[in-house]
């Protein structure tokens, strides 16, 4: 069966409930098995590389949290002595 779906990795297709192998097809599309007859066809798209990307987003998302929990700090110590000087 032609699918009027640019062919990409992340997509995964089921016929009738088992995996079935996505084939590009005509350079752009992609194609799969079916047997004749009536078919139930489900496809799940999954972005490839979504698992990296979170998980670099995380860490740095942390990291900066981190950056400024130090600076933070960094500013009140300085500002204590200031006022401790000042009295």
């Amino acid at each position: 069966m032609l699918l009027t779906v640019p062919y990409d990795k992340g997509w995964r297709f089921q016929v009738n409930g088992k995996d079935v192998e996505a084939k590009k097809t005509a350079g752009y599309f992609t194609s799969i098995e079916v047997p004749k007859g009536k078919a139930v066809i489900t496809a799940t798209y999954h972005v490839p590389g979504m698992r990296v990307g979170l998980t670099v987003t995380v860490i740095s998302l942390l990291i900066l949290l981190l950056l400024y929990i130090r600076e933070r700090r960094r500013v009140l110590v300085a500002h204590r002595m200031l006022t401790r000087r000042i009295r």
